[in-house]
């Protein structure tokens, strides 16, 4: 696991939790203050923007091993 010795891995795991999401369901919405940061284990996240006439503007996607969430 990168740099974290075991000790230091299994203190730093107490403070994870597991959510799973499936297609259709939201990390975080827009207008709302993303207090979470996620990691993708297994498939692919989009973040994305709707234009107000509706159409989708795909600012990035997340695949597998990267962070999602706002970092600032």
């Amino acid at each position: 696991m990168g740099s974290f010795d075991e000790e230091e891995w299994l203190a730093y795991k107490q403070l994870l939790t597991l959510r799973f999401l499936r297609k259709g369901q939201y990390f975080s919405r827009a207008g709302e203050v993303c207090r979470d940061l996620g990691f993708v284990v297994r498939g692919l996240a989009k973040r994305y923007y709707l234009y107000d006439n509706g159409q989708e503007y795909i600012q990035y996607f997340a695949s597998e091993g990267k962070f999602v969430g706002s970092y600032s």
